[in-house]
């Protein structure tokens, strides 16, 4: 783990659920650490995931290769930073600077997507939906639909990418957020470290691995 800069994120309790939760995967599955947080694809992903959800900055604090027969992925730990506006003393303007954690999985998929993000869709996004379309909906898979807001720079060369398969393994979890650049993808479900959750993420990881 980048220490320096992870010890501005975790408490000694997520410290502590963190390391439970790599216990958890090493019963499941094959985990090999690495220092190198500047693999393939990575550096692309976080650009995206950046630009995307208007974080400050965002950083790899720790990765594991994980594999599964001949199946592999990539679990991290990735660390953000926001700026929120706050009203100080005298009713004075100031800004505060937040720092969380959250767990990743980064998947290498077979096809590529172009630049997607995929996320809950919520009310707001349903109700604007009705007077500018922006979303991709697919026929073939209503309840996807209905429950992820699909959203793609290149239209064809998404949905040439997709399949029953893909949005399938989407819609059996609930809350997944995913970014997509190329055939990388970095999903998370933007909580802080459970063993559950973690968990959950290499489940879904490796139903997607090599599809």
């Amino acid at each position: 783990m980048n220490k320096e800069r992870a010890i501005d994120y975790f408490s000694e309790l997520e410290v502590a659920k963190y390391e439970r939760s790599l216990e958890a995967l090493k019963e499941k599955y094959t985990l090999k650490s690495t220092n190198d947080l500047r693999f393939e694809k990575l550096d692309a992903l976080i650009s995206s995931f950046k630009k995307t959800t208007q974080y400050k900055d965002a950083y790899m604090l720790d990765a594991w290769h994980i594999s599964a027969g001949t199946k592999k992925i990539i679990f991290g730990v990735i660390g953000v930073v926001s700026e929120s506006c706050d009203i100080g003393a005298m009713y004075l303007p100031g800004k505060s600077i937040h720092r969380d954690a959250y767990p990743v999985i980064i998947v290498q998929l077979k096809e590529d997507f172009g630049r997607v993000q995929i996320r809950p869709e919520t009310l707001t996004d349903k109700i604007s939906e009705l007077f500018e379309k922006k979303e991709l909906d697919f026929d073939e898979h209503k309840r996807f639909s209905w429950r992820y807001y699909f959203l793609a720079d290149d239209e064809e060369k998404a949905r040439a990418a997709v399949t029953r398969k893909f949005l399938d393994n989407i819609d059996q979890h609930k809350g997944l957020l995913l970014y997509i650049e190329g055939n990388g993808l970095l999903a998370t479900k933007y909580r802080a470290i459970n063993t559950g959750d973690v968990l959950e993420l290499a489940e879904f990881g490796f139903s997607l691995a090599g599809d």
